[in-house]
């Protein structure tokens, strides 16, 4: 009995202990819960005011219901609160107005401006983009906004960039329309050639009219970015907390996927790049921590305290010493402590995956930006050599010198001896030289080159013509043609200086016409691509192992590559090293110049990811990662250029753009490997520790109680007579011998005082003695006079001793 008695205690402290341990963790978990912000009360509905013609942030479509990125974003809004959206269409006027005389209660997104301002409170930044003045492309590119002073611009009556350009342009020079419909109905009769939108909108509505191809945009036609916010009546302070709150509720992932379906489609579409994107850092804050909250939580954490209190309470003793049996405590412990440390890597792998999307999607945008950018920076290009080679073309000189060259005979000989082709390169050389142009040719209706600064070239067959023919055929119908690269028919430096066969070249064609405008010829002026394209798609390296590189029909590479010492390398695959036509953009499937070696051949090596689908004129992008020429992963983003019919790709090493994650994921992966090994260590010590210490307790039991159980024994054999009582005097415990003597059975006189054996002969003085002698701790020895339970005096030899605690109190 006393070793149960010993053990139940243990348990208890254990329950205790495990039970407040429990309780702490609980509290730490609840602790580290986020408490969302109070919500104002929320209305059952609300009317949301849209433009019916802003696309593609909101419209309305053909079937008569609300579209558009914006309307996706308040509908995810929705489902976030509860709130249902009565969504009421209107033009961009009417819409303000809407919400100006409270017959809609909030504006689905506009920019803020003074005017604005004065009857609206504006909310959450809701997405960002672009203005961008579109240009027809008979109209010469502007530097500044104050160069449409000569132009009528069109604008959306009431939208912001009206009462923009009005403050820097004369008044008569903008021109409000109701909608883009009128607007385009101008600009297919040519009595508008210049309006102002946002992009996506401009780019959309353009698209729509089928005049897409015939306006321009560039970085200098931005007018400005700005951000769409949510917008209610002035003075409406609880309706905006309860709209910023809900978008707060809106994750940036989810935004992201809502501007991706938008911008992805017109973006891949119209090759133009589409700046609308959530601006998360711009957001209303969400409000964490409140009183009330804090409250809630707090009342919660007791409930749960009290619930585990009272269950441990009422739990079995038995079920309580299964549950916390020794073994059992030690597994509960390293179960608790293992699937908390991995509820902690979990969420930290979870969280480096999160950052992992996140640098990607930065880098997507940066990689797009560039190539966009390098597109750009080639449509200018394109537009200033057709500008020049037409104004050349145009020369009062030429004309009559190639008639002239016409009239001659179709010989090399007498071609080359002739005065007029003297005069021809004379009159060239200079125009040439400032157009960077490397040569020229004049080309008969035959397509024989009966103009050119090289002899070889003169009365034959143009090489354009038998490499180009649909080119030809197309600059001989009136057309300005770019002739991408080709081989050259004679040697040619390459950048290194050295003469190389079948180099490549390109060219600028278009037609020489006599006064009746009758085309006689077509003129041509050769470049050097790997000079001309290297210029600015050098600009568009990102980091140590980026470049951006052009590449035609056939995938072959039309711009040096950075890497040219590293393809040098393995010659058996790259033996040309890496200039233009001599590199085809294939897939080796694996790092060449880690020593990868192909099975197959060069020539059967499938084209890259990228290649692929900028063939099949798909712009796209890859964060994923593919292999490019080299075999090396990398992540990209390509486009294909349909008026320069050639693909252009924007990459960097997958290594490189990753390697603040890596660096990042190591760090923490190491740390809270290491973290998570030290408690683990900890916990297995503590357990040990824990296990020995029990062990060396239940011994030391074990031992007194055979101690004990000796004492027992000889107390219960002994042929004395044995009482043991408390301080009071009420017994406790007599032995065998006991009843034998007096008659009385234990559980007759358990809990009774001693007086019940009192035959009433003792003197009093006798027992103050006794009381006297054992209260200061003394043994006290008489005879005295005893009652049987059957009534029959005995006499008794009695010693009373003290039994005293540590202390040396009489216990």
């Amino acid at each position: 009995m006393l070793n149960l008695s010993v053990k139940n205690r243990i348990h208890t402290l254990d329950i205790r202990k495990w039970g407040w341990l429990l309780a702490f963790s609980m509290l730490i978990a609840f602790s580290a819960q986020p408490c969302a912000a109070g919500k104002p009360s929320s209305p059952e509905r609300i009317s949301v005011a849209y433009c019916s013609d802003c696309v593609p942030f909101h419209f309305r479509d053909e079937q008569g219901q609300p579209a558009g990125m914006l309307i996706e974003l308040w509908r995810l809004w929705s489902q976030k609160t509860g709130v249902a959206i009565d969504f009421q269409p209107a033009s961009w006027a009417d819409s303000l107005q809407r919400v100006k005389d409270g017959l809609s209660q909030v504006h689905a997104g506009l920019f803020f401006n003074e005017q604005r301002d004065r009857y609206l409170d504006y909310g959450a930044v809701l997405a960002n983009t672009d203005t961008h003045v579109f240009l027809h492309k008979t109209l010469p590119l502007i530097e500044r906004v104050e160069e449409l002073a000569g132009y009528r611009t069109g604008v959306l009556a009431g939208d912001y960039v009206e009462d923009y350009l009005k403050q820097q342009l004369p008044h008569d020079a903008v021109i409000p329309y109701p909608n883009y419909d009128a607007i385009l109905e101008d600009l297919r009769a040519g009595k508008l050639r210049a309006f102002a939108a946002d992009t996506p909108t401009g780019i959309y509505h353009l698209k729509r009219a089928g005049l897409l191809k015939q306006f321009r945009i560039s970085d200098n036609h931005l007018l400005y970015s700005n951000d769409w916010r949510l917008a209610v009546r002035q003075g409406d302070a609880e309706l905006l907390e309860m709209l910023n709150q809900g978008m707060a509720q809106v994750l940036a992932d989810e935004r992201a996927a809502i501007f991706k379906r938008w911008t992805d489609s017109e973006a891949g579409a119209d090759k133009a790049l589409i700046t609308a994107r959530p601006q998360t850092e711009k957001q209303a804050p969400a409000q964490l921590f409140s009183a009330g909250r804090l409250l809630l939580w707090f009342a919660v954490l007791i409930a749960v305290l009290v619930i585990l209190m009272v269950i441990l309470k009422r739990l079995n003793s038995d079920v309580i010493d299964r549950v916390f049996e020794r073994r059992n405590l030690s597994y509960i412990v390293l179960a608790f402590v293992s699937a908390f440390l991995a509820v902690v890597l979990l969420v930290a792998w979870f969280a480096l995956e999160r950052m992992d999307r996140q640098l990607r999607t930065e880098l997507a945008d940066t990689l797009v930006s560039v190539n966009h950018s390098v597109n750009e920076s080639l449509d200018m290009w394109l537009e200033n050599r057709f500008r020049e080679i037409q104004h050349l073309a145009l020369d009062r000189e030429l004309l009559p010198l190639a008639e002239n060259l016409l009239a001659l005979p179709r010989d090399a000989g007498v071609l080359r001896d002739s005065h007029v082709l003297e005069r021809i390169r004379a009159l060239y050389s200079y125009h040439m030289g400032e157009m960077n142009a490397r040569g020229f040719f004049i080309i008969a209706p035959d397509h024989i080159s009966i103009g050119s600064m090289r002899d070889t070239n003169i009365g034959t067959l143009n090489l354009i013509a038998e490499q180009q023919s649909e080119l030809m055929k197309r600059a001989f119908t009136g057309e300005t043609v770019f002739i991408p690269p080709i081989y050259s028919d004679v040697p040619l430096k390459d950048a290194s200086g050295r003469m190389a066969e079948r180099a490549a070249t390109m060219f600028f064609a278009t037609p020489l016409r006599d006064p009746s405008g009758t085309i006689i010829a077509v003129l041509t002026l050769r470049f050097d691509p790997a000079d001309e394209f290297h210029r600015m798609t050098h600009a568009g390296k990102i980091g140590a192992s980026g470049e951006t590189y052009a590449f035609d029909r056939q995938a072959l590479l039309l711009t040096q590559s950075r890497f040219e010492e590293q393809t040098a390398m393995p010659t058996q695959y790259f033996p040309a090293g890496s200039r233009p036509l001599s590199m085809r953009i294939s897939d080796p499937g694996g790092d060449l110049l880690d020593g990868y070696q192909p099975p197959d051949k060069r020539s059967q090596w499938p084209l890259t990811r990228m290649a692929e689908e900028a063939l099949n004129q798909r712009d796209g992008l890859d964060i994923t990662g593919y292999r490019d020429y080299r075999g090396i992963p990398v992540i990209g983003a390509w486009s294909w250029l349909e008026e320069l019919d050639i693909g252009l790709a924007t990459e960097i090493d997958l290594s490189e753009a990753l390697k603040p994650y890596h660096a990042m994921r190591i760090l923490v992966l190491g740390a809270l490997g290491s973290v998570a090994l030290v408690a683990l260590l900890l916990t297995v010590l503590t357990v040990w520790l824990g296990e020995r210490a029990r062990s060396r307790l239940r011994l030391l039991v074990d031992e007194r109680t055979e101690e004990l159980r000796k004492v027992a024994q000889a107390v219960e054999q002994s042929p004395l007579c044995v009482v043991i009582t408390d301080m009071a005097g009420n017994i406790e415990h007599v032995n065998p011998t006991f009843t034998k003597v007096t008659g009385y059975e234990s559980d007759e006189v358990i809990g009774k005082n001693p007086r019940v054996l009192k035959s009433g002969d003792t003197p009093p003085d006798q027992y103050e003695s006794l009381w006297e002698t054992i209260l200061a701790g003394k043994v006290w020895h008489s005879e005295i006079q005893n009652r049987k339970k059957s009534g029959e005096l005995y006499w008794g030899s009695i010693s009373i001793a003290p039994v005293s605690n540590d202390a040396g109190e009489v216990t």
